[in-house]
């Protein structure tokens, strides 16, 4: 019997799959789609003004990942359209499903994600 990892994708996991693309898409648009900040104005203390620009630079920060993210689920579900989906873009193999569920925008097989990371550190 297959492992769950290695089984083939069928077209109940791919409308599994797109489901949680799209819903991690309009989860991120959301998020970015609040408004800006308010106008703080002159911070007359130094520990308030520096508290609001550490508090600027993460926002900037985590608009930047989910950018990049949004970035890698919308080309996900281009591979889903053109076919190439499930597929790892470095060797051809198939990603296994259960990576596919746990992250749905990946590009790679396990195998090439973990010796990546390793020659990272």
């Amino acid at each position: 019997m297959a492992n769950t990892s290695d089984e083939e994708l069928t077209a109940t996991h791919l409308g599994e799959l797109r489901a949680l693309l799209v819903e991690k898409r309009t989860a991120l648009v959301r998020k970015t789609e609040v408004g800006p900040t308010e106008a703080r104005g002159d911070q007359p203390d130094p520990m308030d003004a520096a508290t609001d620009a550490t508090d600027d630079e993460e926002r900037v920060l985590l608009s930047e990942r989910d950018r990049a993210q949004l970035r890698e689920i919308d080309d996900a579900l281009a591979r889903l359209e053109s076919g190439t989906y499930g597929v790892s873009e470095r060797s051809g193999e198939p990603i296994g499903y259960a990576r596919l569920r746990a992250v749905p925008w990946a590009r790679l097989t396990v195998s090439e994600a973990e010796a990546d990371e390793r020659a990272r550190r």
